[in-house]
């Protein structure tokens, strides 16, 4: 039978006792997270009727500017300036075929070129 090593065993001793360190501050860890008070916040249960984005800002923006901050990673008023930099690159320009979604959606009304509902 070889000779043990005293040295080499007292090594495994110790890094034993420090997984079992290991183990005992992550059950601890885990035990000490705080209970969160809202699993879901109510404008995200509303998506599904209000719409995802334009609904969305609206809310966060008068209601929770907390909320706003870490949806966007922006104050309110960061995000008006980046709107308004950017603003006339995005814009969806109405043509002489088909007129802007938001013009309209803003008249309250919905064209359909005459070809979709006649067939021609």
């Amino acid at each position: 039978m070889a000779p043990i090593n005293t040295r080499a065993l007292a090594e495994l001793e110790e890094i034993h006792a420090q997984n079992e360190l290991i183990v005992v501050y992550s059950i601890a860890r885990r035990r000490r997270r705080r209970q969160r008070g809202v699993w879901v916040r109510q404008v995200f249960l509303d998506r599904a009727v209000d719409g995802d984005f334009h609904n969305l800002l609206v809310k966060l923006r008068l209601g929770d500017a907390a909320m706003f901050h870490n949806v966007m990673r922006m104050s309110p008023q960061q995000f008006d300036f980046l709107e308004n930099l950017v603003r006339p690159l995005i814009e969806v320009r109405s043509t002489h075929l088909r007129s802007r979604l938001r013009d309209a959606a803003a008249a309250g009304r919905t064209e359909v070129p005459s070809g979709i509902v006649t067939g021609c």
